[in-house]
């Protein structure tokens, strides 16, 4: 990968995929990216929301 090209990193250090590297990458990961050519739909959710739920809700199990 190659920044300026493929992702580049914003003021606040995060790595924001390019269209040039979705196109590539040859499908929608649902991940809701930036620049998604494929047309993520609004009622797409992240991969990630479901592990975090669940993390947090051991995290308030463990404290109890």
């Amino acid at each position: 990968m190659q920044e300026g090209i493929d992702y580049y990193i914003t003021s606040d250090g995060k790595y924001v995929f390019t269209e040039v590297y979705l196109k590539r990458r040859g499908q929608c990961c649902r991940l809701q990216c930036r620049h998604c050519p494929y047309g993520s739909h609004p009622n797409a959710q992240p991969y990630f929301s479901e592990r975090s739920e669940k993390v947090a809700a051991n995290q308030q199990r463990s404290k109890k």
